[in-house]
């Protein structure tokens, strides 16, 4: 994993996982805001010099994804066709609990328009699908067989 300064002043060619994890180690590092603030300054400016300002997207991705593994963290994305009221969204938190019972969560809701109702329930390379599409799909299917 190249150093901060190996990706300043380094001509080996870098992975954007390496930009990530160098911003995430030089966050995680400092204790004051102002100096996070310098640092995320700094970084953008690298990705100028570096030509890599396009890439930004995907780079935070990672550091998204590398925050969630060090501090322990699931993201679930929750996409329903409405926003759930509240006996929903103890269903849902109840088949979270379930699934993931004692992680760290968090959850993430999405509209989806596309749906035409239920939730579908999204976690790692798991999917929970509860939308009325998936119900009618399994009723067709049953009543075939």
């Amino acid at each position: 994993m190249p150093t901060f300064n190996q990706l300043i002043f380094g001509t080996m060619r870098t992975s954007l996982t390496d930009y990530a994890q160098a911003l995430f180690e030089l966050l995680e590092n400092q204790g004051k805001e102002e100096n996070k603030e310098k640092i995320i300054t700094e970084f953008v400016n690298l990705l100028k010099r570096k030509k890599l300002l396009s890439k930004s997207k995907r780079i935070l991705a990672k550091l998204e994804k590398i925050y969630n593994q060090k501090k322990g963290i699931v993201p679930v994305t929750l996409l329903s066709a409405y926003p759930l009221n509240e006996e929903e969204k103890r269903r849902v938190k109840e088949i979270i609990n379930q699934e993931l019972p004692g992680q760290k969560v968090e959850l993430k809701e999405k509209i989806d328009k596309n749906l035409k109702g239920g939730f579908k329930l999204v976690f790692g390379e798991k999917v929970i699908d509860d939308t009325t599409h998936y119900r009618l799909q399994r009723l067709r299917e049953a009543l075939r067989s």
